[in-house]
């Protein structure tokens, strides 16, 4: 686990009002920031999609949820079957909640996509749990993969990493991973036509709006 240094987002994180915010409105013990949002503040730069991790009792989970959507002018939708139900809030920011379960956070930070968005910020005050090097790689610029095994069960990653890449002034996507990706690109004519549409068009969209 890669420790905090010297110019990190930690400041940062523990004052952001949004993050604040969100902590007061859950009302939980233990809760989690992790995604982009932390990747976001790493690179001092502003996000509006919260990825939350959270664990407690289902239904104090599920009144803090409410709480948080009521916070932020929207309603909370529960979205899938449990153990991979997700809480989706679509108001001024863009929220998901999801149950720990049986995972630690350091196991949660494994199971993602790319090291960028593998790091935890624990509400409010910290730590920052970063186990694969996430913060190393925004300073080299590059988009990594967790792990094989991470883009094989989502075959969607494998357009995600350019995307996040062609979003970031100066990043590219890591060798090794650009190999994984033209490896097991023939897999994503079996993912959901809907999320692989959404994710072309997000891309096309990056590149319209470069000058």
């Amino acid at each position: 686990m890669a420790t905090v240094r010297p110019g990190d987002p930690t400041a940062r994180l523990q004052a952001d009002p949004q993050l604040l915010s969100a902590w007061d409105a859950l009302g939980l013990n233990d809760a989690w920031v992790a995604g982009g949002w932390i990747r976001d503040a790493v690179l001092g730069r502003p996000s509006r999609d919260l990825d939350l991790v959270v664990r407690g009792d289902p239904d104090l989970v599920t009144s803090g949820v409410r709480r948080l959507a009521s916070a932020l002018g929207a309603r909370a939708h529960l979205v899938g079957k449990p153990p991979r139900a997700v809480w989706r809030i679509d108001g001024t920011v863009k929220a998901e909640i999801w149950p720990l379960g049986d995972l630690n956070p350091e196991a949660d930070a494994r199971r993602r996509d790319f090291t960028l968005n593998a790091m935890l910020w624990r509400l409010p005050d910290g730590p920052l749990l970063d186990p694969t090097g996430g913060q190393g790689d925004c300073a080299r610029g590059v988009v990594r993969a967790v792990s094989r095994r991470n883009l094989e069960e989502d075959p969607v990653r494998l357009l995600r990493g350019p995307r996040i890449a062609a979003a970031l002034p100066g990043f590219i996507v890591e060798e090794g991973t650009l190999d994984l990706i033209l490896d097991l690109a023939p897999t994503l004519s079996a993912a959901p036509r809907e999320r692989v549409g959404s994710e072309l068009l997000t891309l096309s969209l990056i590149h319209i709006s470069e000058p």
